[in-house]
């Protein structure tokens, strides 16, 4: 395996710390308390239309739309120290490193994120679905769970969350409510669907520059998926250590027995379409978003900019 290669790899894990966040708190807030008929008749025109608006209405009113702005400049901001660090392929050394970090904020905007994000919620859930857990952050609980999950949001409270990790180390939470936790974790999936986002922004980050190496350094798809797999089983652990204190730090208000009844919706049909859509919409953003990084940086060296197939 490049040196190099495996640079780029460690690189693309930093840049993706914050989106853990989002994997794991859209997992807990997709609930399914109030129920819905949805048997009414109506045309496909005004039903597409209805699907339109719910999912931009879930967009906004789960706060996702809010947390999802923070995430281009959390990311773009971790590939430029990556790539201003001289991990960039020798063409790159002559640039200005002001065109690199453009390259860079213009490759993740909002609007990539903002997109797939409805697609997904308009195509991957039900109206039934959509209307349950729309319904849900209508409630009082609803929105103790949305204030919670942007006041303490990583990509917002990063200075907070570090210190306490530290209070942590000192007074641990009980093994009952880390119990709750880990039980939480597995329902949502919360772990794994962390490190399939990161593995998949691994293979996209290091596919879309790999073509700008020498030809003798440029890595297949395959090869970067198998370098990537290879480190599932480390990543697995040190996630599940981050995603339980990141549960303990967003719902530290919240008492053990709203904990447990948090986990026992977790298993809807309206939930499990809910934290899909989110985690497939982040993807594609991620995915999308390094595809236009590496067009913008092949068109800083004059090279061809056609993207990788993905």
């Amino acid at each position: 395996m490049d040196d190099k290669s495996v640079a780029l790899t460690k690189n693309s894990k930093r840049a993706a710390s914050g989106v853990l966040f989002l994997l794991v708190i859209f997992s807990v807030a997709a609930l399914s308390l109030v129920p819905f008929n949805d048997s009414i008749a109506s045309t496909d025109i005004a039903l597409d239309e209805q699907a339109q608006f719910s999912a931009e209405d879930l967009f906004t009113q789960s706060g996702l739309k809010v947390l999802l702005q923070q995430v281009p400049t959390s990311t773009a901001s971790s590939f430029e120290a990556a790539l201003s660090s001289g991990e960039l392929p020798d063409a790159f050394n002559t640039l200005d490193p002001k065109m690199v970090r453009n390259a860079i904020r213009d490759a993740f905007k909002f609007e990539t994120f903002n997109r797939y994000s409805i697609k997904e919620l308009k195509a991957g859930m039900s109206q039934a679905s959509r209307q349950q857990i729309l319904d849900w952050y209508a409630t009082d609980m609803g929105q103790r769970v949305k204030h919670a999950e942007l006041d303490n949001s990583l990509l917002f409270a990063a200075e907070r969350f570090e210190k306490y990790q530290v209070y942590l180390s000192r007074y641990p939470a009980s093994e009952n409510r880390l119990k709750i936790m880990e039980e939480l974790d597995n329902t949502m999936r919360s772990t794994e669907s962390a490190v399939d986002m990161m593995t998949n922004m691994q293979v996209a980050f290091n596919l879309s520059l790999s073509r700008f190496l020498p030809e003798e350094m440029q890595l297949s798809r395959e090869e970067i998926l198998a370098m990537v797999n290879q480190h599932q089983d480390q990543l697995l652990a040190e996630y599940k250590v981050q995603t339980l204190e990141v549960l303990l730090f967003t719902y530290q208000d919240l008492d053990n027995d709203e904990l447990i009844a948090l986990n026992k919706t977790m298993g809807t049909t309206a939930g499990r379409e809910f934290v899909e859509a989110i985690n497939n919409g982040i993807k594609k953003g991620m995915f999308a978003a390094s595809l236009d990084l590496g067009d913008g940086l092949g068109a800083l060296i004059g090279g061809a900019s056609s993207g990788p197939g993905i």
